[in-house]
């Protein structure tokens, strides 16, 4: 289980290592333990945009080693099962605690994204995750824009699945979605 200094320690030793700028996008579980949704967490998945994608992936499995952890590098906007849309890049928030870093830019997906994503899945772990980000009081999950981002992801072969884990998903969850001020 890494907790928020192990992340940290994780990404200063990369960025030791590292000669040019490189974006490293967190989801999964350290996404939690950066937003303060959870102690730790045993994953530890990230996506690595552009050029650096070769240099992070050779020396971050390397790193992570010494902490006793494996980490899961993505690239080409690929999180799972689903390939999210060309714009995702806007939808990032600067994980502003990682200002010391000279190289890495650690940015956080956007809580729509990670909810999509485990709407996708919907395992009883995805179910568990999914009400932290509803009940947390951290975010503010617009039912319209929920919407509106599902219509940009491409799910492949999957989208039948996804479907009907987002008819329950809004059977259970919908009542802590917001409306819109126009009321939808």
């Amino acid at each position: 289980m890494l907790n928020r200094e192990g992340i940290f320690n994780l990404f200063s030793e990369l960025d030791s290592q590292l000669t040019n700028k490189t974006n490293i996008i967190i989801l999964g579980g350290t996404f939690f333990v950066l937003k303060d949704l959870r102690e730790s967490s045993k994953d530890r998945d990230i996506i690595v945009e552009g050029t650096q994608y070769r240099e992070v992936s050779s020396l971050l499995p390397q790193i992570a080693s010494r902490y006793e952890m494996t980490v899961d590098i993505m690239s080409n906007r690929t999180l799972g099962d689903i390939i999210l849309p060309e714009n995702y890049l806007k939808s990032l928030k600067l994980y502003r605690r990682a200002r010391k870093l000279i190289f890495v830019r650690i940015w956080t997906l956007s809580p729509y994204f990670i909810l999509i994503s485990k709407i996708s899945r919907y395992t009883e772990k995805d179910k568990k995750d999914i009400e932290l980000i509803l009940n947390s009081g951290k975010f503010t999950i617009r039912k319209r824009i929920l919407k509106n981002n599902i219509r940009v992801i491409n799910f492949g072969s999957r989208k039948n699945i996804f479907n009907r884990n987002y008819e329950e998903f809004l059977e259970k969850y919908g009542d802590k979605l917001k409306l819109n001020i126009f009321g939808y």
